[in-house]
């Protein structure tokens, strides 16, 4: 199951303030509230061996203007590791992290766009890239990247998959760049008529080109009442 951007282009992270590197894994996430983010279930699969941190604001990360530790994180009770369903997470981090143009919430969708003219979703990430042959492809000094795609419901990406997807997940086909490797967890967003951006997707994974999310309309019920018990442990 690979994903990562490539063939997208480069984008600054005042553009996209929401977005979250981690490290270990490499991977994507979101940031909902001032002390929590929402990634791909199987990128803290292993954090209770291995600590992972939160670069905030700076779309290279070795750069970021904050960094967080997730000492807690709760996976989706269908979430099982090495299958893609409810492929997601929400993980609670050490301290608050100070809202600036640089490092901003966003809020999660509650409906599907409203025409064809709004289903194209922009999913941000820091996925391993092509280089020239003479530099490294180091995780931490990426630059966050930017890959266009086509929103749709699992019924519609299942007719173009030899493999199926639950009908509760959401899906895109790539319009420009894809996904690569370590891009998981990264949010797909869309517009609203307003101009704002809602998260709607967490990228699980990739079969046939075709982007596998966790759903944020199907699950956002979830996830807020996950939110209300950390609001209540006070983490």
């Amino acid at each position: 199951m690979e994903s990562r951007v490539t063939f997208g282009y480069d984008v600054q992270i005042t553009q996209f303030p929401h977005a979250v590197y981690l490290d270990p894994p490499t991977c994507s996430a979101s940031l909902i509230l001032v002390q929590i983010i929402i990634t791909a279930a199987s990128c803290l699969s292993q954090r209770k061996t291995r600590p992972v941190t939160a670069y905030f604001g700076s779309a290279i990360p070795s750069f970021s203007r904050m960094k967080r530790l997730v000492i807690n994180h709760q996976a989706h009770p269908e979430y099982r590791e090495g299958n893609p369903k409810s492929n997601i997470a929400i993980a609670f981090l050490d301290s608050p992290v100070k809202l600036s143009i640089y490092t901003k919430k966003i809020p999660i969708a509650t409906e599907y766009p409203d025409s064809k003219k709004r289903n194209i979703g922009v999913g941000v990430g820091w996925g391993r890239q092509i280089l020239p042959h003479k530099f490294r492809d180091t995780a931490i000094s990426r630059h966050l990247r930017a890959t266009h795609q086509r929103i749709m419901q699992a019924s519609d990406c299942n007719k173009q998959m030899t493999a199926k997807i639950p009908g509760n997940a959401l899906c895109s086909l790539p319009i420009v760049g894809h996904f690569y490797k370590d891009d998981s967890g990264a949010g797909l967003v869309y517009k609203t008529k307003s101009g704002v951006d809602i998260l709607i997707g967490v990228l699980s994974h990739i079969i046939d080109e075709v982007a596998v999310y966790g759903n944020m309309i199907t699950q956002g019920k979830w996830v807020q009442e996950q939110v209300v018990k950390c609001d209540e442990k006070q983490v």
